[in-house]
């Protein structure tokens, strides 16, 4: 008789409200689930503490899992440990951080719209718009606000349905921001992953 296999999935990463219990189902899926709720149900952490991130170890999850159900054999589809990043929720929705919020968007934004400027000054932009409208309307200022104001529309028009409507197979493709964005994300993550793990291991040395 074949022995039964469950594989674990460790999710990662994860945000959890602060002072929140940690269940297994939390931090790790179980494939299959059927007759798992023993395991899933186990209480990894409690919540409470004044850490803002939390490293749960993939060692930590196969041995509570192992331990549950002895009989089954479980197996890793992956060694990455799981980052739990600890949220205070009423922080979170306070005026104080709308406000940073709305200021570090408004920087954003303000950033993006100089480098659009700077670029167009570089390359002669405004010339270009001028002889256009000398062209064909005779080189009159309104024509030129006119010809600057649609110009401005449509490179943003285009932008915009051109990254949010790319599909490769019927799926919609990632914006190159959005790329890089988890890209950084992911940097981000292995970072803190590795020194939550150093912090533990002098913590086990003393």
């Amino acid at each position: 008789m074949s022995e039964e296999k469950i594989y674990l999935i460790p999710k990662g990463e994860l945000t959890h409200p602060i002072g929140q219990k940690i269940h297994f189902r939390d931090v790790a899926n179980l494939c299959p689930e059927k007759n798992t709720d023993m395991i899933l149900d186990v209480v990894i952490h409690d919540g409470s503490g004044n850490e803002a991130l939390e490293l749960i170890k993939v060692e930590q999850l196969l041995d509570i899992a192992q331990k549950a159900k002895p009989q089954i054999h479980f197996e890793l589809c992956s060694i990455e440990d799981v980052l739990i990043n600890f949220e205070d929720e009423k922080k979170s929705k306070t005026p104080l951080n709308f406000l940073f919020n709305a200021i570090i968007y408004l920087m954003l934004f303000l950033g993006s719209a100089l480098s659009v400027m700077y670029f167009h000054i570089d390359v002669g932009m405004k010339d270009a718009h001028l002889e256009f409208v000398r062209i064909f309307g005779g080189g009159t200022e309104l024509g030129y606000k006119i010809i600057a104001v649609t110009y401005s529309i449509g490179l943003t028009a285009g932008i915009i349905f051109y990254f949010q409507n790319r599909k490769l197979s019927g799926t919609r493709l990632p914006s190159p921001v959005e790329i890089k964005m988890s890209t950084y994300d992911s940097g981000v993550s292995a970072y803190l992953k590795e020194k939550l793990k150093g912090k533990q291991k002098k913590g086990d040395e003393k």
